[in-house]
């Protein structure tokens, strides 16, 4: 009984304290535009005093070229290495000592920079983010350092039989396209690159015209809009923001025919779908989670033809592809798993997609964005993914009602417009050294109905 009393009393003294006129709803999304053209979102979320501050760049390996591939993700390392303000490394060493944590990622579309901090800390985080925006430390000696760091990153890599092959897929996919390399480039190119090429790169594409602020928590609008006028303001726009490249050009059904350093074959069809942001993009979101399970059970329980199945999404601000896989034995021939890929997606649509179906996938991505949109930090990738991958604020403020929305018929015709010999392309995958007991095993394995 006494706790109850004290609870109350407590619930009462927080209310005079904090009147709940004074705070504003949770979930409201405010715009802002400065005049050299850095927009500005902030998004209210006041159940703690913590806020996510990034700062997103609308660059990424999407605009290198040859010469210049990797670049992207250079800067990325450079911009942690000081600025006119701020010495190297002091940036995170300041988010630290208040209690936060900071990260930055590129990716083929865009180049991000971020931070989940106390709420108070948040001019400082603009001030360091300003800075770096307009008065990077572009030397020799910082450029050295940070080229030997990246190269230790391509030892990670550059003997992983799979990221060979993914380069491989993406070169034939691609052909010249920048989507054909991946953020990490190319070792040659990297080798190469002098300090006029970072200079060049980074007074085009770091501009605030080419950018966005996105703050989410514990925060108010004007307060936010007020500081970025305050550091990022003075900051003059770049007047010629270069476009990105044209749309890569298909370049066949294939077979796609790719050698690897791996023991045992992979077969699979891959299919042309439209880009990130497109109307139809989220009822494939949904197929493709529908479909991977579904053709990983017929091709490794019932058919027993593949050891291992898989749906490898790729999403892209100009074009993204969907690989159905499977990795086989020898003995089993490629054209047999590829067929039955192909089948079996026939059958799915014109037989499989019921209501129950769509609301147990539905309610799965329903549960896990909802879950998300508790977090600050996770609520700011999903406001910077909407705008720089998928082009449109609307495919956040809008995604959980248009996936509600979503019914079989929906996907029973999104699947039948893409999934089309016209879209497909054959991928075969063999090993660059055959293995004789490989076949032995799988003849065994299909005559015992292993």
């Amino acid at each position: 009984m006494f706790r109850s009393y004290v609870s109350r009393f407590v619930a009462a003294f927080c209310l005079c304290l904090f009147p709940a006129a004074s705070i504003a709803a949770d979930g409201e999304l405010t715009q802002y535009e400065l005049a050299n053209g850095l927009k500005i979102y902030v998004y209210e979320k006041h159940n703690v005093p913590i806020a996510a501050v990034h700062v997103w760049y609308r660059t990424g390996s999407l605009n290198e070229h040859p010469g210049i591939r990797g670049i992207s993700h250079l800067f990325e390392h450079m911009m942690f290495r000081g600025s006119e303000m701020f010495g190297p490394e002091e940036h995170i060493r300041k988010i630290k000592e208040m209690g936060g944590w900071a990260n930055a990622g590129t990716a083929q579309d865009y180049t991000n920079y971020v931070q989940t901090i106390p709420a108070s800390g948040i001019e400082l985080v603009l001030q360091m983010e300003s800075d770096r925006m307009a008065h990077l430390k572009l030397e020799d000696e910082i450029l050295q350092t940070e080229r030997n760091v990246v190269k230790e990153e391509f030892l990670l890599y550059e003997n992983d039989p799979l990221y060979k092959l993914f380069l491989d897929f993406g070169r034939i996919m691609f052909g010249s396209h920048p989507y054909s390399w991946t953020p990490l480039g190319v070792k040659a190119d990297l080798d190469s690159i002098g300090i006029e090429d970072c200079v060049n790169y980074y007074k085009a594409r770091y501009a605030p015209n080419n950018a966005a602020l996105i703050v989410v928590g514990d925060v108010i609008p004007d307060d936010v809009r007020c500081m970025a006028e305050r550091h990022f303001g003075p900051i003059p726009a770049f007047p010629d923001i270069e476009p990105d490249p044209p749309l890569p050009i298909r370049t066949g059904t294939g077979p796609v025919e790719l050698r690897a350093g791996i023991p045992i074959r992979a077969s699979g069809v891959a299919y042309w779908l439209p880009p990130a942001g497109h109307e139809d993009r989220m009822a494939l979101e949904v197929l493709e989670r529908l479909l991977g399970p579904h053709l990983e059970n017929v091709l490794t329980r019932k058919d027993k033809s593949c050891v291992e199945s898989s749906a490898w999404p790729l999403r892209q601000k100009q074009v993204s592809v969907l690989l159905f896989a499977g990795v086989h034995f020898p003995n089993v021939s490629a054209d047999r798993v590829c067929t039955r890929i192909e089948e079996e997606i026939k059958d799915y649509l014109a037989n499989h997609i019921t209501r129950e179906e769509l609301e147990r996938v539905r309610n799965q991505i329903l549960l896990e964005e909802t879950s998300n949109r508790y977090s600050v930090s996770k609520l700011a990738y999903a406001i910077g993914t909407a705008l720089f991958l998928e082009g449109d604020l609307d495919r956040f403020s809008k995604r959980l009602d248009q996936m509600s929305a979503l019914t079989p018929e929906d996907l029973v015709a999104v699947g039948n417009r893409y999934f089309t010999e016209e879209n497909r392309v054959i991928v075969l995958v063999e090993p660059e050294h055959s293995s004789k007991l490989l076949y032995v095993v799988g003849w065994l394995k299909s005559l015992f109905h292993l």
